[in-house]
């Protein structure tokens, strides 16, 4: 079978990703290929890190989405081998219509290693929406993984795509809670006061009264981490810091290839996206690591929560604990909180999934906002996966889940 893989012979569309990847389901398997919407027949193809390396006579549309950075990238995730599909979209004639990224990884289940795709970007061009091509561009690449058993999951996924996977089958295990802390109400007022005059008049009356809070919250916070320390670490061959992504991997029985390979590998590409630093926690007396963090500051020029723009943000974009104790946890939120205040972000952001990082994190002032971040997997029929897998604090749900580094 010539391996583009649109599951059919060649479509006439001139050159296109070849390969010699293991063969896929038929087109017939797949409920896609050579079926028509609005009398216009649509080819499916899956692009693996093979067929993209040899893409040197492919179509100038496809290489300009496979970008090299991104394709360098993803090649360096678990998982990411030659036969991957890190690449999917459907095609009418000469147009791409739609498309979708997958990112590699791995997911440990009780010591065994499963291969896994994050849901990158999906797109439909404009021209070709409302005709259901993002359902049945999801429902193809989401059988295709499943045939090469490969498990899916997407996080932060729009309303209409939460609804796609709806349709499809796909497990909602629910929602990663966000928790923000101000010291600035000026993303507020810009958000609900039009008139100028009135919105300053209003800033220097409420913002003076919240940065007070602020300093107020900030000392209560420094007597609380007497018992523990926070180092900032240069790079990810911290010794110690090993040791703990070992230490939490043996107590995990489901985890996302916790390795310092991969962590500083996410780390670079967020690197792109603003400034980013890393931090272990240990406890003083013993020097025993508890756990790390991972902060990332930017500038938040895309609404936040559909409206709330103009800000300087600190996201705790990942983090583990060896131990999920009220003292482990309330180090984790303290330290978080005392880099922010030595900041000069504006606001600070937690998503999680764990109601105990929840209870600490209201304990310090930051109040729960909005739903944060989403979660929806499918796995194969052959995965022997148990009725507890679809709860959600089984699952270490962070900013560095799959491409959500990147936004």
């Amino acid at each position: 079978m010539n391996h583009q893989t649109d599951f059919n012979e060649n479509n006439g569309m001139g050159p296109d990703f070849t390969g010699h990847a293991s063969p896929g389901p038929t087109a017939e398997d797949t409920g896609i290929a050579s079926k028509s919407v609005q009398n216009a027949d649509y080819e499916f193809h899956a692009v693996t890190f093979r067929d993209a390396r040899q893409s040197a006579g492919a179509k100038l549309s496809i290489r300009k989405l496979l970008s090299l950075d991104f394709l360098s990238a993803a090649r360096q995730f678990p998982g990411a081998d030659d036969d991957f599909p890190i690449f999917f979209y459907l095609s009418y004639g000469e147009n791409v219509c739609a498309y979708l990224r997958a990112i590699p990884d791995l997911l440990t289940i009780d010591g065994r290693n499963r291969r896994w795709a994050w849901t990158g970007d999906n797109y439909t061009d404009p021209q070709f929406r409302r005709q259901g091509l993002s359902t049945r561009l999801q429902q193809a690449a989401t059988r295709h993984l499943h045939y090469m058993g490969i498990g899916r999951g997407s996080v932060y996924s729009t309303e209409v795509t939460q609804r796609i996977f709806e349709k499809l089958g796909f497990t909602h295990v629910g929602y990663a809670k966000r928790f923000l802390l101000l010291r600035s109400l000026t993303p507020i007022l810009e958000a609900n006061i039009s008139r100028r005059l009135l919105r300053r008049m209003t800033a220097g009356v409420l913002n003076p009264m919240v940065r007070f809070s602020a300093v107020c919250a900030r000392g209560r916070n420094k007597m609380t981490l007497t018992r523990t320390v926070c180092r900032r670490m240069t790079d990810f061959s911290d010794l110690q810091f090993g040791q703990l992504l070992e230490n939490i991997a043996s107590r995990r029985s489901l985890h996302f290839g916790i390795q310092p390979d991969l962590l500083r590998q996410k780390f670079e590409i967020a690197k792109k996206s603003g400034t980013m630093s890393a931090w272990l926690i240990l406890e003083k007396k013993t020097g025993e690591s508890l756990a790390y963090m991972i902060l990332r500051e930017r500038f938040q020029d895309k609404p936040m929560a559909e409206k709330y723009r103009g800000f300087q943000l600190m996201s705790l974009a990942d983090y583990a604990l060896v131990n999920d104790d009220a003292g482990t946890v309330s180090a984790l939120a303290g330290h978080c909180l005392e880099v922010f205040f030595q900041s000069g972000c504006d606001v600070l952001e937690i998503v999680s999934n764990k109601k105990c990082v929840h209870n600490a994190a209201v304990r310090r002032g930051l109040l729960p906002v909005g739903k944060g971040m989403s979660f929806n997997y499918s796995v194969p029929e052959n995965w022997q996966w148990g009725a507890e897998q679809a709860q959600l604090e089984k699952w270490p749900l962070t900013g560095f889940c799959g491409d959500g580094f990147t936004f």
